[in-house]
């Protein structure tokens, strides 16, 4: 998932999660459902997100 500064992924949950920078976040799944909080820091722009099959 990839935000565009000054947001920031400022928390996830059920994944295993690493974090490139601040506004990149790496993504495996602990189960069939996971989720991010995403912090916009004063602009509303949506996040772009891409999945592959591992």
């Amino acid at each position: 998932m990839n935000g565009l500064a000054p947001e920031e992924i400022a928390s996830t949950w059920t994944t295993n999660a690493t974090r490139p920078s601040r506004q990149v976040l790496a993504t495996t799944p602990n189960g069939n459902h996971w989720g991010a909080t995403n912090q916009p820091s004063g602009t509303w722009p949506r996040p772009t997100a891409s999945c592959s099959a591992s």
